[in-house]
């Protein structure tokens, strides 16, 4: 009896084939690489918008008396989303009501500027407050130094990444979340 032929495989792997497996394996390592670029090309974008705010008070100078400032130290502008004010563990709503719990009243000069809702470019200093009166400045600077005084700014990126900043530290946070009323 003659032998069968064997079938032939449907698999051969002549030049061709080689070739075409190998363009395919290109592309999907090119594919990969460019996901990989995108990914730092992204990270890239936000870093270089990455706004830092801190906010210190200083007292007692004969140009300006007493302040509290908030500057931008970052390379992106900072939009402000809310600031909360605490003195002695209780929200405050207004610097005049944060006078009046300090000192007993806010029958002085001093002078504000409001911080949220504004985007303070890199590099730039509000005041939130200046007394002027260096023998005010200096006992509202004392009560509030020794009475757990606190601001918390929440703020956000042009990329709407989020950060709260206390003093000159910062942590991210998801998103910021606004007070209903507030006066700073």
């Amino acid at each position: 009896m003659p032998e069968e032929p064997k079938p032939k495989s449907t698999w051969r792997f002549s030049k061709e084939m080689i070739v075409a497996l190998s363009a395919n394996a290109v592309s999907i390592i090119t594919l990969l690489i460019f996901i990989y670029q995108t990914n730092l090309m992204r990270e890239q974008q936000h870093v270089a918008v990455w706004p830092c705010l801190e906010w210190l008070p200083s007292c007692c100078t004969e140009e300006f008396g007493g302040y509290l400032q908030v500057e931008n130290k970052g390379i992106g502008p900072a939009a402000v989303q809310s600031v909360n004010v605490q003195f002695k563990g209780k929200s405050v709503n207004s610097i005049d009501e944060l006078f009046t719990m300090a000192v007993g009243h806010s029958n002085f000069e001093y002078y504000t500027s409001t911080v949220e809702s504004r985007v303070l470019a890199p590099g730039e200093k509000i005041k939130m407050f200046t007394i002027p009166n260096l023998e005010w400045a200096s006992k509202v600077d004392s009560v509030l130094r020794r009475n757990n005084f606190e601001v918390e700014i929440c703020y956000c990126s042009v990329y709407m990444d989020c950060w709260k900043c206390r003093g000159t530290s910062n942590e991210p946070v998801k998103k910021c979340i606004r007070k209903e009323v507030i006066n700073f």
